[in-house]
C-alpha cells in the first residue's frame, strides 16, 4: 500500500515524522519544534498507520499575524 505523504508541521512548518510505539499506536511528531512551549509538536494517536497520517494531514495551519 501506497501511503499519502505526510503534510508539514501546522506549527512550524519543517518536515513530520511517523512513530509506531511498541502498544501498537501511530503518531505524527516534529521533533524538535521550535514553535511549540514544549519543543515538540505531537499528533494525534491512532491504531493504523493510515490514520495517524489522515489525522495529521487534515490539520490546518495557525493564522498567524506576523505584521
Amino acid at each position: 500500500m501506497t501511503y499519502p505523504k505526510l503534510k508539514p508541521c501546522p506549527e512550524c512548518g519543517q518536515e513530520m515524522t511517523l512513530f509506531q510505539y511498541e502498544s501498537g499506536w501511530w503518531r505524527a511528531e516534529c521533533d524538535p519544534c521550535p514553535e511549540t512551549v514544549g519543543g515538540i509538536y505531537i499528533g494525534s494517536c491512532e491504531g493504523r498507520k493510515l490514520d495517524a497520517i489522515r489525522a495529521h494531514n487534515s490539520r490546518t495551519a495557525p493564522e498567524r499575524n506576523d505584521q
